[in-house]
């Protein structure tokens, strides 16, 4: 039996190290992963490299679908991420609701 061949961003890697092994000693099935940035994943896929599964955002996906390089209705959203920001209590509060917001005050913390 073949290897069930997989490329993954970094961004999921230690929840799939959990995973894998477990997927792999209940299945039976191996798992050969290649880990890479989206810009790698990006050119390998563009080069016609070819897996049986694609672990990546969202939207490197769509792109991928754009390009025929994934099948359209393929996709499965298995999570999400956010952002948070914070200051130390007793400081000034920034705002940071826009995108120059933002930059303004990372550029003005001392630290």
């Amino acid at each position: 039996m073949s290897a069930i061949k997989v490329l993954s961003s970094l961004a999921t890697k230690e929840a799939y190290l959990e995973l894998a092994p477990r997927f792999e000693n209940a299945t039976g099935h191996r798992i050969a992963t290649t880990w890479a940035g989206t810009v790698d994943i990006m050119k390998r896929m563009a080069a016609g490299e070819v897996y049986d599964l694609l672990i990546a955002s969202a939207s490197a996906i769509d792109d991928l679908i754009r390009l025929g390089k994934v099948a359209p209705g393929s996709r499965t959203d298995m999570a999400r991420t956010g952002i948070g920001f914070a200051v130390r209590a007793g400081a000034p509060r920034t705002s940071i609701k826009s995108g120059d917001d933002l930059r303004t005050a990372l550029l003005a913390a001392k630290s």
